[in-house]
């Protein structure tokens, strides 16, 4: 029960808020990635570990974001279960694809971020298809009559040729 009001004490992060956390955790996760792949760095695990306890901390499991006046449940587990797999795997390669895998997937997700807070991403479906539809009038879209090749103007040019000799002689 104490865990329940906890939880509902904790106000809602703004977007802003969510996407600094998002890149903080990414930088967090490209330097381990960076740390990993050195070779002579004796320390990375230690620098690893630290940093996947801080990015736990950045991004809970479950929080919720306010987005456009509204509560939206986030849910970042699967990167918690990242981490964890990567905790739980001992080969050097696959640990280094692992964060590696998991930097791209934040990476995309702050960039996601980053466009719905510019509010460049039309919501509207009407929006999305008047916009396709500007993409489909471009010149580089548009079906044009192919050009006739050598071969095929010089067959045109025998055939109107013989055209005109056969009339000549009926």
């Amino acid at each position: 029960m104490a865990t329940t009001w906890l939880a509902a004490a904790v106000p809602a992060a703004s977007l802003s808020d969510y996407q600094s956390r998002v890149s903080e955790a990414l930088v967090l996760l490209q330097e381990s990635h960076a740390a990993h792949e050195e070779e002579g760095l004796r320390s990375s695990d230690e620098i690893v570990a630290a940093s996947l306890t801080r990015v736990r901390e950045l991004l809970p499991a479950k929080e919720t974001v306010l987005f456009a006046g509204k509560s939206v449940p986030v849910d970042n587990s699967w990167l918690h279960e990242s981490l964890a797999e990567y905790e739980k795997t001992r080969g050097v390669q696959r640990r280094s694809e692992i964060l590696e895998q998991t930097s791209e997937r934040l990476l995309a997700l702050s960039e996601r971020l980053k466009q719905i807070g510019s509010g460049t991403t039309p919501t509207d479906p009407e929006a999305n298809k008047s916009r396709l539809a500007g993409i489909l009038r471009r010149p580089e879209y548009q079906r044009t009559a192919p050009e006739e090749t050598a071969l095929q103007r010089l067959v045109n040019r025998f055939l109107t040729t013989l055209s005109k000799l056969l009339e000549r002689i009926f």
